[in-house]
């Protein structure tokens, strides 16, 4: 090496617990050059929603849409008992 030493650089680790979610697990996927946020545990038109406005922190068509499925839910579960 000539006379030049090498830095070592430490390597990161991750955090205790955090892990890589495949793709059966992902809750959310961020499509940068669609310009869209797809949830993954919404279905249909429902799951997509603009870019811009997520990273921007309005949230609230996700939440909302979150909220609706899981009302859905409940009552399906009502109406089975």
């Amino acid at each position: 090496m000539h006379g030049r030493r090498r830095r070592a650089t430490p390597r990161r680790l991750p955090a205790a617990g955090a892990r890589s979610a495949g793709r059966s697990e992902r809750i959310r996927t961020y499509r940068f050059h669609e310009k869209i946020v797809v949830d993954h545990r919404l279905t249909g038109d429902e799951k997509s929603f603009p870019l811009g406005a997520v990273l921007n922190g309005d949230l609230d068509g996700i939440i909302d849409a979150l909220i609706t499925r899981r009302q859905a839910e409940e009552l399906l579960q009502q109406a089975n008992v």
